[in-house]
């Protein structure tokens, strides 16, 4: 592993000549893994106004078809016939539960499946990256789930400071998700998840929540919240891991910004110096052309 300590100037004295392109390589490579994170920040800015664009229109389904009941149910009233209207409410509901609770539910809960493995994935391509990074012997993780994964990072000493109530938060995504994969949102006698749900405000138990919970006979529904919620969370696990990744990096963004530009700056005199020198040489045609 290259000694990056000894590419920072401010610690010795400034290097005269350009980096090797294996050293090069590495600041590079620092340098994307502690700044991806505003680039999935920004991933998960577009995934929640994705989300945000389809709550709305649910919504204004959800009032259209109010609308429409009710300007028949009305029509009805005035004409006398209270069967008929009382039939047209009847003909309604099953349009306006599923556009209330059934549709949203099955949008948040492919949202959160999307989510989850977006954070599976990105947190591979982090390790991924830190292997290349770190010229590791160690082994690479057993499977690209996120328990894996963090348990490698772990191996790597990498402490979870800054992270760690968010790596709790993912935690709680991943039952979840899982019980929506594996039994359709029945948690049964999960206590772990049934006190994640109770303590999280963006879910609830509900009579109309997807699945069943043993203990209280009910489901429990993603409120419209809890996309927004998750995008943050997850932004912010990433961000918070960047943190803690700090300590593998003995140069800081700045100062690896700062080697690199010095690098480019040494490059581009090297090649005026050299283009200087080519121009400035006459070649033995032009000698002879010059003396006749």
């Amino acid at each position: 592993m290259i000694k990056l300590r000894q590419l920072v100037y401010s610690d010795v004295r400034p290097r005269m000549g350009a980096l090797s392109e294996q050293e090069l390589d590495k600041l590079v490579l620092a340098q994307i893994i502690l700044e991806r994170w505003r680039i999935i920040r920004d991933e998960l800015q577009f995934i929640a106004h994705h989300h945000s664009v389809v709550e709305t229109a649910l919504e204004k389904q959800v009032e259209q078809v109010s609308a429409d009941m009710w300007e028949e149910v009305e029509a009805a009233e005035a004409a006398g016939d209270l069967d008929l209207a009382q039939d047209i409410v009847e003909g309604y509901g099953s349009g306006c539960y599923d556009r209330e609770h059934t549709y949203p539910t099955m949008h948040r809960s492919a949202m959160l499946l999307t989510l989850y493995s977006f954070t599976e994935a990105t947190l591979a391509f982090y390790c991924r990256l830190l292997r290349k990074y770190l010229d590791m012997i160690p082994p690479e993780p057993k499977s690209g789930r996120v328990e894996n994964l963090k348990h490698w990072l772990r191996n790597i000493n990498v402490n979870f400071v800054s992270s760690a109530e968010y790596w709790a938060e993912i935690d709680g995504f991943r039952m979840l998700r899982n019980s929506i994969v594996h039994s359709y949102g029945d948690i049964g006698s999960n206590a772990r998840l049934e006190s994640y749900i109770e303590d999280c405000p963006h879910i609830s138990f509900s009579e109309t929540g997807l699945g069943s919970c043993h203990i209280t006979g009910n489901g429990f529904e993603l409120e419209s919240t809890f996309v927004q919620h998750a995008t943050t969370s997850i932004a912010l696990l990433f961000e918070k891991l960047t943190d803690d990744l700090r300590p593998l990096f003995p140069a800081s963004e700045d100062h690896i910004i700062a080697i690199i530009e010095q690098h480019d700056r040494l490059e581009q005199q090297q090649r005026e110096a050299e283009k200087s020198r080519s121009s400035g040489e006459q070649t033995i045609a032009e000698i002879l052309r010059d003396i006749i």
